[in-house]
């Protein structure tokens, strides 16, 4: 209740009293004001032109033309937004075309659409699972399946990072009620990928429900862009929870659960999510089934995102800098101090790339790190000097 005593102010986390210091010196560049997108991956900041390279617009379709018109057509035809919430009046044709699509893209029975990404994880995992439950998780998972799981109540057992052989060793202590086991499949962090096939088996041996978050890897993943399912080649169902979002390679607003029609009814009337809040616009849905079309019309757009992804990795690993185990357009550059990381960072947007610090406790200790994202709109030229800004700040920061 001290929240709402006049002039209360919460004690000082760690990453607060690093932006402070980060403001004191200048150099703090967290929620910078963009005043416009521009063609090429590049937007406008007051009077600077910067190439953004801390986005997720990995197949670079923000600004394209043919699917602003297709939000044109929807946004005459609907309007402004939803009228309420989906169970109530919210839900119209485009809401249950784009989870039809969803559905058959990732090779599950049914789908259920969330106004966001974090509150498809959050209420999903907090409808589905108690305190008799049992939940294994990735140690490098996304915050929202953290939230997700401590709103269930559920005992939560971390597993070491991708490390398939602790996960066998701890489902072994599944206990009595339901076990599920989540992982992202590209961590956002790192840009590396789940090891899926082995943790369909090991569901399968131990009896445990699988969930996977995509929210990385759709547009990203697979000959087609579809996804996990697609890049692995899964059996139908075989992943019973395939959550994913509408604000990363398709632009706009809203997540996703992908899953069988039993549980997906059973969240459209448990998910708190999806009862209480309001219904995605229709016209962001519009245009997500627009970007779907386009993804699988033009292929072309994902072999391109992949050839600069190599280029631009290529270049910074020959600046000798540590990206990691990325195999994806999410490219960490360990600096390690996370002050370093704030004057990294400030330094490559002096220069014109657009970087944000990611700091303890966001990653581990001694991890910080730009984290620098390719999108299909990058050229290869933007992406040399891209790698050069950054080397050049990585090493005169460390």
């Amino acid at each position: 209740m001290n929240a709402l005593v006049p002039g209360y102010a919460p004690p000082p986390s760690f990453i607060s009293r690093l932006a402070r210091k980060a403001r004191t010196k200048g150099i703090y560049h967290h929620n910078k004001v963009v005043d416009e997108y521009l063609p090429g991956g590049f937007v406008r900041c007051g009077d600077q032109r910067l190439l953004m390279m801390a986005g997720y617009s990995y197949l670079g379709l923000i600004l394209d033309r043919a699917i602003r018109e297709v939000a044109a057509d929807a946004f005459d035809r609907f309007g402004l937004g939803a009228h309420g919430t989906r169970i109530n009046c919210g839900t119209t044709a485009v809401h249950v075309e784009l989870e039809r699509r969803l559905a058959s893209l990732t090779r599950s029975e049914d789908c259920i659409l969330y106004p966001s990404g974090y509150q498809a994880n959050v209420s999903t995992i907090q409808a589905l699972f108690t305190p008799r439950d049992t939940i294994f998780s990735d140690q490098l998972n996304h915050a929202s399946i953290l939230d997700g799981i401590q709103a269930s109540g559920a005992r939560v057992v971390t597993y070491g990072h991708n490390d398939m052989a602790d996960l066998e060793a701890k489902l072994a202590d599944r206990g009595d009620g339901n076990a599920l086991i989540v992982s992202d499949a590209v961590f956002s962090m790192d840009g590396d990928i789940a090891d899926v096939p082995k943790l369909i088996e090991l569901k399968s041996r131990f009896g445990a429900l699988l969930m996977i978050d995509e929210a990385h890897s759709l547009g990203v993943l697979g000959a087609n862009g579809y996804g996990v399912t697609q890049h692995f080649d899964t059996a139908p169902g075989a992943i019973d929870l395939v959550m994913g979002v509408l604000s990363k390679a398709i632009p706009g607003t809203g997540g996703y659960v992908c899953a069988s029609a039993g549980l997906t009814d059973y969240l459209r009337h448990n998910g708190k999510s999806y009862i209480y809040s309001g219904a995605i616009v229709p016209f962001q849905a519009a245009v997500a089934l627009a970007c779907l079309d386009l993804i699988e019309r033009e292929p072309g757009i994902l072999l391109a995102l992949n050839a600069k992804t190599d280029h631009f990795h290529t270049a910074l690993r020959r600046h000798g800098l540590d990206i990691g185990l990325t195999a994806t357009p999410i490219t960490p550059v360990i600096v390690g101090d996370s002050d370093r990381t704030f004057e990294a960072a400030d330094r490559c947007m002096r220069h014109g790339v657009y970087l944000t610090a990611i700091p303890f406790p966001v990653v581990p200790m001694g991890k910080a790190r730009l984290r620098a994202t390719v999108t299909a709109d990058h050229d290869l030229d933007a992406l040399t000097h891209a790698a050069n800004v950054i080397a050049a700040a990585v090493k005169a920061c460390t």
